[in-house]
């Protein structure tokens, strides 16, 4: 196990709140097309160390035949309490689980919405892009229908007051891809005739790897970013109060596979990073950290 993603919800057998956690579980398959597959329990904490099996079997299970052979990878939390989801049915979910959709050649961002009140109450959307979209504009030329990896945060316009969702996702390396971002009025979409999902932003990435430095053979967006007050020497160039801190992963070797962060306009995202590590706030070091199913990985 390994990859999670966690949240704070109501447990609605006792009334307590919770820290749950929803781990990429993977098991090996013998003769399969892929050698694992991914699955995602839910697990719950009182005290947010010390967890257990809380879901009975995979929370997140391989279900659809893009994912049936790698399965559901690498899961990310949304908070949509500010302007829940609501699908076509009327039933409304004020959390969302974004994670890989696998099916062992092209990976795929796809969603599962849940609610805070009751986490077991879910609902699988299914892929939040259509491969002919991505395929517009491909972070990856071998593989055009590859996406991955969507961290999004839902927060008010500290000037209007509206509600703001912001989308970064995708991976890339020095010789193509990125992350990209958008910025929608409404998280996700549920349309009359039961379709789903975003438009694949045609734009180029606002964040790519760079030479010599800990994201040169990988960047990839992380979890959810965070809305925070730009420091003095930002607010007085931009002319801003606030700012995006998205963590990314990124990848060098023979350093490793850490994690860097950049800040983002907040009401420019789309035009690039304010600023940018020159290196990890989190790297590898310890044995458990540089040996395992991936060496050298946080």
């Amino acid at each position: 196990m390994f990859n999670p993603a966690a949240f704070i919800a109501m447990d609605p057998i006792d009334g307590k709140e919770k820290v749950f956690l929803v781990p990429r579980a993977e098991k090996d398959q013998p003769g399969s097309t892929w050698k694992k597959k991914s699955e995602a329990p839910l697990l719950a904490s009182d005290d947010g160390r010390h967890f257990y099996r809380y879901s009975d079997g995979p929370w997140l299970r391989a279900t659809e035949p893009y994912e049936l052979a790698g399965g559901t990878e690498d899961a990310r939390y949304a908070d949509l309490r500010l302007q829940p989801f609501v699908d076509v049915d009327g039933h409304v979910f004020d959390g969302a689980m974004m994670y890989t959709a696998y099916d062992g050649k092209t990976a795929r961002i796809s969603v599962m919405f849940f609610n805070h009140g009751n986490p077991l109450d879910t609902r699988k959307k299914g892929l939040v892009f259509k491969d002919s979209d991505v395929m517009k504009n491909p972070l990856v030329p071998g593989n055009p229908a590859w996406n991955k990896s969507m961290a999004m945060r839902q927060y008010r316009d500290p000037k209007t007051g509206a509600v703001k969702n912001v989308y970064f996702f995708g991976e890339g390396n020095l010789h193509h891809g990125g992350i990209l971002e958008m910025t929608t009025d409404r998280p996700f979409s549920s349309r009359p005739d039961g379709s789903f999902g975003l438009k694949f932003p045609e734009t180029k990435p606002v964040l790519t790897s760079r030479p010599g430095l800990f994201d040169q053979a990988l960047v990839e967006s992380a979890h959810q970013p965070e809305v925070v007050r730009l420091s003095e020497s930002l607010a007085k160039r931009t002319g801003e109060k606030y700012g995006l801190v998205l963590s990314y992963h990124g990848d060098t070797p023979p350093w490793g596979y850490s994690v860097g962060y950049a800040i983002f306009s907040l009401e420019h995202p789309e035009s690039g990073p304010l600023y940018r590590s020159k290196g990890p706030y989190l790297k590898p070091i310890e044995s458990l950290e540089n040996s395992a199913q991936d060496d050298k990985v946080i």
